[in-house]
């Protein structure tokens, strides 16, 4: 079941990419950070409701301090706000992103910043902007081992 997990997060990444035909260029491959995780030895996938009636996948690895959200039936928000993915370490969060979500709901994120086992991974609805802290109460939080 993980990796089906898995290789169903690869899929629609990969489709996803397909889809947009581009890939910043300079900036690291999305594409790479997800097959890597995904390959890992101890490679992991949390499964969780989220809020509103969506779920959303956690595929993460240690081993290589990586890891991915892949949402499905995730609702659009407005134009001024944007869903936010922290790192929970010790109460303290640590932003590790922002995206928007089209009209689908399906969505995968790489997450920036260094993964470690026993971290929490905390999305939140924030402005557009971005925000240092939580503003909204999560939408799903997911614990890792």
């Amino acid at each position: 079941m993980i990796v089906t997990a898995a290789a169903a997060a690869v899929a629609l990444f990969f489709g996803g990419v397909a889809a947009a035909g581009v890939i910043a260029p300079g900036a690291p491959s999305s594409t790479d950070q997800l097959a890597a995780i995904v390959a890992a030895p101890d490679v992991s996938t949390v499964v969780s409701p989220v809020a509103g009636g969506a779920t959303a996948t956690l595929v993460s690895s240690e081993s290589v301090g990586l890891s991915a959200m892949v949402f499905d039936g995730l609702e659009p928000l407005s134009d001024d706000e944007r869903y936010a993915l922290w790192y929970i370490t010790d109460g303290v969060p640590t932003p590790a992103g922002l995206f928007a979500v089209d009209g689908d709901g399906a969505v995968v994120q790489v997450l920036e910043g260094a993964f470690q086992a026993g971290t929490v991974v905390g999305v939140t609805v924030e402005p557009a902007s971005g925000s240092p802290a939580p503003t909204t109460d999560p939408i799903v939080a997911i614990a890792t081992a």
